[in-house]
């Protein structure tokens, strides 16, 4: 349990930090949220984009943590190469979209980071359950394989 509290701490932090820079976004943009996309109201709001941030999070460590008490290392090594793979490519199509589509490019190098800061979280997260020490359990399968 620890383990979990310890990375959602983490998270938490990077999801307030994450959702105070995005609300910093240029006065064009949130007149283009009210007018245009309201479906993305809730990043003018620091509370509301925190909260929606630090839910996703969640749910990638919920996911990771499941994953870690039940399978073995190997699978778990997978899947959380695969989650970071996913942040990553995630990662490249938001910058690569901040720096090609207009109506973005306009919204500060501050919302930017911000948007930045959300995938380096997922990245962070498979990285904690990847290098996470091997669980007592693993150990004792292991002495027992040996042993026979």
């Amino acid at each position: 349990m620890r383990t979990f509290l310890n990375i959602a701490f983490i998270q938490l932090l990077l999801s307030t930090i994450s959702a105070l820079l995005l609300a910093q976004m240029s006065w064009i943009g949130k007149l283009g949220i009210s007018l245009f996309n309201k479906s993305y109201a809730f990043l003018k709001s620091p509370l509301q984009s925190g909260a929606y941030i630090f839910a996703s999070q969640l749910i990638i460590i919920v996911i990771l943590h499941i994953v870690y008490r039940m399978l073995d290392k190997k699978i778990r090594q997978w899947i959380c190469f695969i989650i970071f793979l996913l942040a990553c490519i995630g990662l490249g199509y938001t910058i690569y979209d901040f720096n090609e589509e207009f109506s973005h490019r306009i919204l500060k190098t501050k919302f930017h980071f911000g948007a930045y800061l959300i995938w380096i979280g997922y990245m962070l997260t498979p990285i904690y359950y990847f290098l996470l020490p091997r669980r007592k359990q693993d150990i004792d399968t292991e002495d027992l394989e040996e042993k026979v």
